[in-house]
């Protein structure tokens, strides 16, 4: 539906253009503020209609707009018609539009009444929402103004970890922050969390020194541990097995990244 607002009327039905004034004076018919829908890249767009004027030597009306009121920057000349389409307005702006007639003498009306209007900020929705061991914040619907951003904490439960997250139906991977920068459009994202596996890493050794940390020690999917391995006097390191693999005698091993579950084996003997 348009919307419509009056804001100028013609009260004078007498020769407007009198040749002996020094400014001839007339009011404007019926002027009306009528929206005729939000264009892209913020921006709206209005029509300025009246009821154009009966005398005969009328040659056309000035249009002019600015962003305070009585306060006029811009002028457009819209000839002998009795509407003007004006885009490009500023959403969230407010305007103020007046208008004066004249005639083919060059001699000009006052200033109509004042109209004001109000560009309106186009908005749109984001949706978040995740499943349970987790949070996302915000979360549910948020409206945000066309062009402006919106940033998404995710944040799991102890013991879990992000699994997925879908933006508008897509993957963006497992990420703990997401934000949507210049937003023209509604959009969602939902996150998923899952367990963080779990793998042992399991320590012994013979007499004769010490492996530290000792039995078996249980790792979060990707961690890493540190072994020290330590013979007594008068021992040495004989043989270190990983997983029943030997790897030669060092004093120390470290498992990286660990997806899987371990055993280090340590045997000493006397020199």
């Amino acid at each position: 539906m348009k919307e419509k607002k009056n804001i100028f009327r013609w009260m004078d039905k007498h020769n407007i253009f009198s040749q002996t004034m020094f400014r001839c004076i007339f009011t404007v018919l019926f002027l009306c503020l009528l929206l005729i829908g939000i264009g892209p890249g913020h921006a709206a767009n209005v029509t300025l209609t009246w009821d154009k004027n009966t005398e005969t030597d009328l040659a056309g009306y000035v249009v002019y707009s600015g962003t305070s009121s009585g306060s006029y920057t811009e002028t457009l000349d819209v000839g002998n018609l009795n509407s003007v389409d004006i885009s490009g307005l500023q959403e969230g702006a407010t305007y103020y539009y007046a208008a004066k007639a004249y005639n083919s003498a060059g001699l000009y009306s006052e200033y109509s009444n004042e109209v004001s209007y109000n560009a309106p900020v186009t908005t749109y929705t984001i949706t978040g929402s995740c499943g349970s061991n987790g949070s996302i914040s915000p979360s549910g619907a948020v409206s945000v103004s066309s062009g402006g951003s919106q940033a998404f904490t995710i944040t799991p439960d102890s013991g879990y970890a992000v699994s997925s997250v879908l933006v508008d139906g897509a993957s963006a991977g497992t990420p703990t922050a997401y934000t949507f920068s210049n937003v023209t459009a509604n959009h969602t994202i939902a996150v998923t969390f899952a367990a963080v596996a779990k793998y042992t890493i399991t320590a012994t050794y013979t007499s004769g020194g010490t492996i530290t940390p000792s039995g078996t020690v249980t790792l979060s999917s990707g961690g890493s541990q540190t072994y020290t391995l330590t013979p007594k006097t008068g021992y040495k390191i004989y043989s270190v097995l990983v997983d029943g693999v030997k790897v030669g005698t060092p004093t120390s091993y470290a498992f990286s990244n660990v997806t899987a579950n371990h055993t280090i084996k340590v045997t000493f003997r006397k020199k």
